[in-house]
């Protein structure tokens, strides 16, 4: 176990170069820092084959992960019955397309919601930063104003 996690460390501090520039720049400390954090809770790849993470492997050597709440058999079949009727069902398991894209015609239209627009986020964003309405902490979701 100890020789495949630190296979997987080596191999994340080689890949972490190649993701360095996606997204928002991180300082090297907060790689790092994000690394352990994945390590301490068993959030890496430990089987490449089946892209099961540590903790799925080795579920008594991690802490336990919170479960996503259930759906009951109702919610499921209304959600079901829902996407019947607007054709997001999958009818050609070749390709992947859906009923509403292979038949158009037959399904209503879908609304096209409103964007905003780049000047109007910019605005929302420095709006946010000055009274402190952004997330400081991602884990506890805390606000800047309430550190």
């Amino acid at each position: 176990m100890k020789r495949q996690v630190v296979a997987v460390v080596i191999g994340s501090l080689f890949a972490l170069p190649a993701f360095a520039g996606a997204g928002a720049a991180k300082t090297s400390q907060q790689v790092l820092a994000e690394l352990i954090q994945a390590e301490r809770t068993g959030d890496v790849v430990a089987n490449a084959e089946t892209g099961e993470k540590a903790y799925q492997v080795y579920p008594s050597a991690y802490p336990a992960h919170a479960a996503a709440p259930a759906k009951s058999r109702d919610e499921v079949l209304a959600e079901l019955v829902q996407a019947e009727r607007a054709g997001d069902v999958v009818t050609d398991a070749e390709t992947g397309a859906k009923a509403n894209q292979l038949y158009p015609s037959a399904y209503p239209a879908r609304s096209q919601t409103a964007r905003k627009s780049r000047a109007e986020v910019l605005a929302e964003l420095v709006a946010a930063e000055r009274n402190g309405s952004i997330v400081a902490n991602a884990e506890t979701g805390a606000l800047e104003k309430d550190l």
